[in-house]
């Protein structure tokens, strides 16, 4: 049995696969940091292969999972290259949805929709970088906290263009701005280096997608590079 856990900013996903010849989950959950608790019986697996952007639960995960391999940058240059200023400071998430992206090609945009949003290019599978930004969550919490008369409200469906309410405004600005910010980024990258395959990620990329074109949707495209690099370890 081999265990996957995917380490957010907001939540910890797993996934359980039977054996490593192909990604193929038996099945996988989501839990919030007061549960991690309950990896417990996943303890007595003896492969835990675990991509972390949240260092400051990774001693609790190894109390809780006794032994899990913690994939780092240097795990993945035999799958993908790496050409960034600083790769100690690069995401391992960023890193193994460039990974999971050469299931689809050797050249290609992500867009990942979570805490942050990410977009980033890979060009002849070497990872060039690309720009983090104030994800839908982070972008409503920092307007309500940082102005007094703006109300915290969430996003739930796609809101008007022109809002005729201060929710609807500030729900409008957020998820607009995404948009078109995705949107331009895509733009010049098909411009300045011929990528037109993109593919979406992320807690809110169904959501967005619509707008953006065409594109492959894959909610698993982290766990889909982190087994890529686990097997290239094991085998």
């Amino acid at each position: 049995m081999f265990l996957l856990l995917d380490v957010g900013n907001t939540a910890v996903k797993w996934r359980l696969l039977e054996d490593i010849e192909e990604y193929r989950p038996l099945r996988g959950g989501v839990l919030t940091f007061d549960r991690l608790e309950e990896l417990k019986h996943f303890s007595g697996i003896p492969h835990k292969w675990v991509s972390s952007v949240k260092p400051s639960v990774n001693h609790k995960l190894v109390e809780i999972l006794k032994n899990p391999y913690f994939v780092e940058v240097e795990d993945c240059k035999n799958l993908i290259k790496v050409e960034y200023k600083t790769p100690h400071t690069l995401g391992i998430d960023r890193l193994l949805n460039a990974v999971g992206g050469s299931f689809y090609g050797d050249t290609f945009a992500v867009v990942s929709f979570g805490t942050a949003t990410v977009v980033d290019l890979i060009i002849d599978r070497t990872f060039k970088g690309g720009a983090i930004f104030l994800g839908v969550e982070k972008h409503l919490e920092c307007l309500s906290k940082k102005g007094e008369k703006l109300p915290r409200v969430d996003l739930t469906d796609v809101p008007p263009l022109v809002g005729q309410s201060t929710a609807e405004c500030i729900l409008s600005g957020v998820f607009y701005s995404q948009i078109f910010t995705v949107r331009g980024y895509l733009e010049r990258f098909k411009n300045l280096f011929g990528v037109d395959r993109v593919i979406y990620t992320g807690g809110y990329a169904e959501l967005f997608k619509p707008f953006l074109g065409q594109g492959i949707l894959d909610r698993e495209l982290l766990f889909k590079g982190l087994w890529k690099v686990m097997k290239d370890h094991l085998e």
